[in-house]
């Protein structure tokens, strides 16, 4: 039920996009506003982005969610998975959109230094039968990064393949 609900999110934005896009034409059309082709290719990147921040987030949270087991329930602020990982998702989406690839490493050196004290934590679990089961928290944590790091790379892609194939331009070069 709940990626039923995310993929409806999903189609929302996108006909969001169609209509700001229809919206900007007739606007054009009537000369209320110079239209520039710089408006649509912002409109892409705001779907985009919006596609990523939620239907992709909630997914991303879902995935991880079943993989979390029951025992485990880790300090912390409440859902700041949730705000870390949109936060995570645009800035690297602006770092590939501004061509800094190197940004995005920056910012996946920066996190894995900054949670190398967590990479440790874990538990252990006797099962019913009598097998030990280990948990990591740095699977967990390395799972939940790399899905939103390749979230907004594949972002930044289809924004890019866009733009250039509908002839569009970007206020920088991509």
């Amino acid at each position: 039920m709940k990626i039923a609900r995310e993929g409806a999110k999903l189609v929302g934005l996108i006909v969001l996009g169609l209509v700001l896009a229809g919206a900007l034409r007739w606007i054009g059309g009537y000369d209320f506003v110079n239209v520039v082709e710089a408006h649509y290719t912002y409109i892409i990147v705001f779907v985009v982005w919006l596609i990523l921040l939620f239907p992709v987030g909630e997914v991303i949270g879902y995935y991880l969610k079943k993989r979390e087991p029951e025992e485990y329930r880790g300090p912390g602020l409440e859902e700041a998975g949730r705000v870390i990982g949109r936060l995570e998702r645009t800035i690297i989406l602006i770092f590939y959109l501004g061509g800094s690839l190197a940004g995005v490493g920056f910012l996946v050196v920066a996190k894995s230094i900054y949670r190398f004290g967590d990479l440790k934590k874990g538990y252990e679990k006797k099962t019913g039968n009598g097998e030990e089961v280990t948990f990591s928290i740095s699977e967990y944590i390395i799972l939940g990064s790399l899905l939103s790091y390749t979230a907004a790379m594949i972002g930044g892609i289809v924004i890019e393949l866009l733009v250039v194939n509908l002839g569009l331009s970007f206020g920088f070069s991509l």
